[in-house]
């Protein structure tokens, strides 16, 4: 009050390093629980489902996904990335989606990443839209790492992701009408998760390995805005956490992890003592 009148000044804005400050690890959370409500309501069925402790006797909400996704969200990941290429060069994508991880509070992210400066921090945390990334469920994150990686020496890994379309029909083909949500869904070459993305309408038991660290991240990425029990995993009674198949015998991973030598074992064991490779002829 000055002079008998109300000082109507806005406060300051905060600058890039009280940004950073205000980033910590697991910030984006609440938001995307609060914006989820709004258009998916995911979060909401699997958070009572956690605290229940057993799968819900309702329906999974589904989500209509996009054949060819929207231009809004595609524009602000595209406005993101460019800004950090500036600062960051090829890696401002996959330090994009670290920072995203870091938002949701991924455990295998505990720290921002060192190369993000402030100025960079504070233009995503003002710019990123996630909104607009749950009105409109596509894989966004995949096919611009798809663009970025192209053909050649770029995609050492070979990441071409199946059409969101294809992936949509290739799960309904699997699964009938009638309720399916314990039946086991693995994808050993889940890439950025559109497979993973499809099941998710009839399954929560879902889990995928991969072989490229930074397309695995990005699958991990989509599954904290579209999938959370691919992410929030506790016991619940009638599902198995961190086992891709259902039989007990099954060796144990993560539901979503990187393919190693060892995990590849794991996984042509367990194939051949369940006699699932019958009938595939030798080259």
């Amino acid at each position: 009050m000055k002079n008998g009148k109300t000082n109507s000044q806005a406060p300051p804005a905060p600058s890039d390093e009280q940004m950073m400050e205000k980033t910590t690890h697991g910030w984006l959370r609440p938001y995307l629980i609060v914006l989820d409500e709004m258009f998916l309501k995911r979060w909401d069925y699997w958070l009572r489902t956690v605290e229940a402790g057993v799968v819900l006797d309702e329906p999974i909400p589904p989500i209509e996904w996009s054949g060819g996704g929207h231009q809004e969200p595609r524009k602000n990941l595209t406005a993101c990335v460019d800004f950090g290429f500036y600062r960051l060069s090829r890696q401002s994508f996959p330090l994009f989606v670290e920072w995203l991880l870091y938002g949701f509070g991924d455990p295998a992210v505990q720290e921002m990443p060192r190369q993000i400066a402030s100025d960079v921090n504070a233009f995503w945390y003002k710019i990123f839209n996630l909104g607009l990334f749950l009105k409109y469920p596509y894989d966004y994150l995949g096919e611009y790492a798809s663009d970025l990686y192209g053909r050649g020496r770029n995609n050492p890994t070979a990441y071409f992701p199946t059409p969101m379309h294809v992936s949509v029909l290739m799960v309904k083909m699997l699964f009938s009408e009638e309720d399916r949500k314990t039946a086991s869904v693995c994808d050993p070459c889940v890439g950025s998760g559109r497979l993973l993305m499809a099941a998710s309408n009839y399954s929560l038991n879902l889990c995928g390995v991969d072989i490229d660290a930074n397309i695995l991240k990005v699958c991990k990425a989509n599954m904290w805005m579209f999938v959370p029990w691919c992410m929030v995993r506790p016991e619940i009674k009638g599902l198995e956490p961190v086992v891709p198949f259902q039989r007990p015998e099954a060796p144990t991973l993560q539901p979503i992890q990187q393919t190693t030598p060892e995990v590849q074992k794991k996984l042509l064991e367990y194939g051949e003592q369940m006699n699932l490779f019958a009938g595939i002829g030798k080259r």
